[in-house]
């Protein structure tokens, strides 16, 4: 994912909102949370991207949405 641009990680994005909107039936919600995550991981590394072209190395939604405040101080206040 590392050598992706920000319209790459968001084509990976919507795969996996796609992927994780088809998984919500019974006894795949595990499954579907986990593409949910995935999508808002990538979709938020492509912002990163686009902004300062690099990225935390995590997959800790709070720490990259923290680094989207950093980079965008008025996107997500």
């Amino acid at each position: 994912m590392a050598n992706r641009g920000p319209s790459g990680l968001l084509d990976l994005a919507t795969a996996d909102l796609v992927t994780a909107r088809r998984l919500v039936v019974p006894g795949l919600y595990h499954n579907a949370c986990y593409h949910a995550q995935q999508a808002a991981e990538k979709g938020l590394k492509a912002l990163l991207t686009r902004e300062t072209a690099t990225f935390p190395k995590t997959h800790d939604l709070s720490r990259l949405v923290d680094a989207v405040r950093v980079s965008q101080p008025t996107s997500l206040h």
